[in-house]
């Protein structure tokens, strides 16, 4: 996979990552102004919110196992149990975020 596609993919997890955060309290409370309602739909705030920390969550992962389009390091982490770096550059070789490699 050439370093702009994956790059393509390590953009789009974070965005979704970041969206999935901003947006849970707001969605979350026009599912239950919706269940609030109609009284059949009272587990709709639960399902909402359990998706959208799902999608979260996958997000979250998912940028953790991202590789390092230069070294194939994982870009985040130095070792599996470390903490995300979340930093601009690769935590192994310091290729900058969003540069060809």
């Amino acid at each position: 996979m050439a370093a702009s596609e994956q790059w393509k993919d390590f953009r789009y997890w974070n965005r979704l990552g970041i969206g999935a955060f901003l947006t849970l309290i707001p969605a979350v409370g026009i599912a239950a102004l919706i269940a609030q309602a109609i009284p059949l739909l009272s587990p709709l705030p639960f399902v909402v919110a359990a998706l959208w920390v799902g999608a979260f969550i996958v997000a979250y992962f998912q940028i953790r196992a991202f590789r390092c389009p230069r070294c194939n390091q994982p870009f985040t982490v130095k070792h599996s149990f470390g903490t995300n770096s979340m930093g601009r550059k690769c935590v192994h070789c310091g290729l900058e975020l969003y540069v060809d490699a």
